[in-house]
């Protein structure tokens, strides 16, 4: 009867008739050896131990790459991983690839980790059915778009633990993460309503309305700042967000010719669009109380608060030894104000409703270049059109805005 040593699942002969299913052979220096792509590799004089040592390395081997010891797993909290995370996305703020307000969106999921699971939690201890507790909570005061976002961080936070090293295997969320179904986000929507405006409402918001008082005199409201009605051409005009109205700056933007080419700051795409004479002269009337920049970094700026400092900005401070992060968007809270004198605040609604009113208005034309190039939407990864299409001409991105503008002003 022959000896058979059981090694991790593999059965070994240690006799000579099989020797050629055992895959070392013995070298004159008395190690076992293997040749593996040209070049002799040893793995000790222990019969058992090299073989052991063979399966460890060789995938590395075979594949010709330096065979590395198998490492043992080591376990790391929750509390230390997403310190990790936090250390390499603040990196990423301070060399401009990644914003504060981003930084803020992970820092608060993983406030809703460390709640939820506690700071000491290993994460190789945590399963599927962890997490479904989890996500019943974030779903809960929540939209499904916003728990859908929630989520997705969630998912990114697990995944550079797993990139980084930091655990040897990939957490298992199995269904227990999974993200709102579209369904869901749809029947959200439609009891939701459309997030637009009607051309009415945008003309109430730019020069104010008359309402009957409940003493039944008539009263007039006013309508938009000089500022804020500017910004507010812009968006209806040219698609623009708070962020696109607070960056804009006079280099991008000619008012003698009526154009702009002012790249999106989300994306860096880059952007074309004549401006309306409402829009030059809203911008014009504007830049008559125009003040001084506070910083002079600002000074290109086209927009400034009262206090000569960005719209839409970012405060970082430090409370107790902690960093805090605090977005600040005076035109999204200076616009909700305008819809809530004139009635028309409404769920969902804010000003980058605006942007959206202009894309839906746009579609009507049916010149997808021409309205993706107004607003800065990058093309599909796959559409081949969009890589050779070099230039779109002028005169078919003013169709686009004049059919906005004859909406928006005239009797359609």
């Amino acid at each position: 009867m022959r000896k058979v040593i059981q090694t991790t699942g593999v059965t070994k002969p240690n006799s000579r008739r099989d020797s050629e299913r055992f895959p070392l052979y013995r070298h004159k220096s008395g190690n076992y050896a293997k040749k593996v792509r040209g070049r002799v590799i040893y793995f000790g004089k222990d019969r058992q131990a090299a073989f052991l040592k063979w399966i460890e390395q060789r995938d590395d081997l075979l594949a010709g790459r330096i065979a590395r010891p198998k490492q043992e797993t080591v376990d790391i909290t929750l509390s230390a991983a997403c310190d990790a995370l936090l250390c390499q996305k603040q990196s990423l703020v301070e060399s401009g690839e990644l914003s504060l307000r981003t930084l803020k969106d992970y820092r608060l999921t993983v406030k809703r980790l460390i709640d939820h699971f506690g700071p000491q939690r290993f994460l190789t201890d945590l399963r599927p059915v962890d997490f479904m507790p989890f996500r019943a909570a974030c779903a809960v005061n929540h939209s499904a778009v916003t728990t859908g976002n929630i989520l997705r961080y969630v998912r990114a936070i697990f995944r550079f633990a797993y990139d980084q090293d930091l655990i040897d295997r990939p957490i298992k969320f199995g269904k227990a993460l999974a993200l709102p179904s579209q369904a869901t986000v749809r029947a959200e929507r439609n009891e939701r309503g459309p997030l637009m405006f009607s051309s009415n409402e945008i003309r109430q918001m730019l020069d104010g309305m008359k309402r009957t008082a409940e003493t039944g005199e008539a009263a007039h409201l006013s309508g938009s700042s000089p500022v804020l009605r500017a910004m507010i051409l812009l968006a209806i005009n040219c698609g623009f967000g708070q962020t696109d109205c607070s960056r804009l700056t006079f280099r991008h933007i000619d008012l003698e010719s009526g154009w702009h080419t002012f790249p999106r700051p989300k994306t860096s795409e880059k952007r074309r669009c004549p401006l309306w004479p409402e829009t030059v002269a809203a911008i014009r009337e504007y830049l008559k109380i125009r003040v001084t920049p506070r910083d002079s970094q600002l000074s290109d700026r086209v927009f400034l608060t009262y206090s000569g400092l960005e719209f839409v900005r970012v405060k970082q401070t430090d409370v107790d030894g902690e960093s805090r992060i605090t977005p600040i968007d005076v035109v999204g809270r200076v616009f909700v104000k305008l819809l809530k004198k004139l009635n028309m605040k409404r769920f969902g609604v804010s000003f980058y409703s605006l942007r959206r009113t202009f894309r839906t208005i746009a579609d009507e034309v049916n010149d997808q270049p021409a309205i993706s190039l107004v607003m800065g939407h990058s093309a599909k990864a796959d559409d081949m059109a969009a890589r050779y299409r070099q230039s779109i001409s002028d005169e078919r991105l003013k169709v686009v805005s004049d059919y906005v503008r004859n909406w928006l002003f005239g009797t359609c």
